[in-house]
């Protein structure tokens, strides 16, 4: 309560803008929400493909258990430097080690995932879909998001072409930017570094054969919209007027879930039908989930949350607030889905 009395006199001296948020606002309005290509070739990987980023000169600290680290705040600009370039082969040879990929692949899948050069939304897809074109190959527990993401990646794309958005710059922006904080949290996984808590624990979930796939994929989206989304907004300088084409986004990116499942059935095996409906589409499955889950646990829900702890980031007495909000949410929903999975009801059969 004192906390509350604190930001009450803040505002009462300082003004608030009439577009506050309420952190903890419910999103009654925004219930609506194949096979891998096989993309395996990279034309060049440098000499030091498999070497550890330096740390020192990294955007994103390496992350403690603590949710405020300075490595989950938005990368700084990146040096006009030429962009190495993807050559995409049309392979199906896989370089496995048992259900992992193996130390060749790593290689690749490192290189893949350096964010030290800019890209463009051409090089984020390209290095998207050879990421989960890897993983899937082997069929690597820990390329399920990169299956989502292929899918999702290609959706926002196609958004972007058809012209729907009103702020085309912000939305090429969002692309890049939101990519580029899963693609350099994978990057820190693959050299034994330390990724931020949520993709910490998505990697140390997705290596644990008593964890349903579905789990595993459904814990990777919340890390990548509870976690990294409003450091992405803070990032690329969202303001108000860019939130009609941020719910736009939503809606075209939730209007794929059914791509979604039969990508990860097609690869994986993984049987999450009920589960992505009820988070993308919110058709949850009577009597099987429960109040608290769809409570919870809803892709549009998620997605107003993070809208507005970009709003607190953004004010100088904000960050703790954010912070401890998107912790809160994420370990909430990492319960749910715990209790979930230990019920049976997230099995992949």
């Amino acid at each position: 309560m004192k906390n509350y009395v604190l930001i009450g006199i803040i505002l009462a001296f300082t003004g608030c803008d009439s577009a506050a948020p309420s952190v903890w606002q419910s999103n009654p309005g925004y219930t609506d929400a194949g096979q891998t290509d096989s993309y395996t070739g990279y034309s060049e990987f440098g000499s030091d493909a498999g070497a550890a980023p330096e740390q020192a000169d990294s955007p994103y600290e390496e992350a403690d258990e603590e949710p405020d680290e300075e490595q989950l705040d938005a990368p700084a600009e990146a040096d006009q430097a030429p962009v190495k370039k993807l050559v995409l082969a049309s392979t199906k040879v896989s370089r496995c080690n048992g259900n992992q990929v193996d130390a060749d692949t790593v290689k690749e899948l490192i290189a893949l995932s350096d964010t030290s050069q800019p890209l463009s939304l051409l090089d984020i897809k390209a290095r998207i879909d050879g990421i989960a074109a890897r993983f899937g190959a082997c069929e690597d527990r820990r390329g399920l998001f990169a299956e989502v993401y292929r899918v999702i990646t290609r959706r926002a794309l196609e958004t972007l072409d058809d012209g729907v958005l009103q702020y085309n710059g912000w939305g090429e922006d969002f692309i890049i930017d939101f990519a580029e904080r899963y693609l350099f949290n994978l990057r820190l996984h693959l050299v034994g570094g330390k990724p931020n808590y949520g993709w910490q624990r998505y990697y140390s979930l997705a290596q644990m054969d008593n964890v349903s796939m579905t789990r595993v994929a459904v814990t990777g989206m919340v890390v990548h919209l509870a976690i990294d989304l409003p450091y992405c907004l803070v990032d690329i300088d969202t303001k108000e007027k860019h939130k009609p084409d941020y719910f736009l986004f939503g809606d075209k990116l939730g209007e794929g879930a059914e791509e979604l499942i039969e990508a990860l059935d097609e690869v994986y095996g993984a049987q999450a039908n009920d589960m992505l409906r009820g988070f993308f589409l919110g058709k949850w499955v009577d009597g099987l989930f429960g109040a608290e889950t769809t409570t919870n646990l809803s892709f549009q829900t998620i997605r107003l949350k993070s809208w507005n702890n970009r709003w607190f980031l953004q004010k100088w007495w904000g960050g703790p607030i954010a912070k401890s909000e998107m912790s809160a949410s994420f370990w909430t929903i990492d319960a749910i889905l715990a209790g979930l999975d230990a019920s049976g009801v997230l099995d992949d059969d």
